[in-house]
């Protein structure tokens, strides 16, 4: 039996329980805590490439769902890009391969 990445069995652990969890933890504190123990990870997933993203872990939808749709999944990801940095809790680049 194949055995399962962890961050593909994480879909959507970012997106539940509102605005924060118990204890006081936000959104953006799970989010930098799912790029620290995954080690890496992508802010959408994308073709060809198995790694882990911000965007699975908070939704499964694809992105590409609802093309032109800007919901709260979406805003979520992408302010996440600037935010976790600015908070010194991940750090960002281009996936080159």
């Amino acid at each position: 039996m194949a055995s399962v990445p962890p961050w593909q069995t994480t879909s959507s652990s970012l997106a539940r329980n509102g605005g924060g969890s118990p204890g006081g933890r936000s959104r953006i504190d799970r989010a930098a805590r799912f790029v620290d123990d995954v080690g890496f990870a992508l802010l959408f997933p994308k073709a060809g490439v198995e790694l882990p993203s911000l965007w699975r872990a908070t939704t499964d939808r694809t992105p590409s769902e609802g093309e032109g749709d800007w919901g709260p999944d979406m805003d979520r990801v992408w302010r996440w890009k600037d935010e976790l940095p600015r908070r010194g809790l991940a750090w960002y680049g281009e996936f080159v391969r």
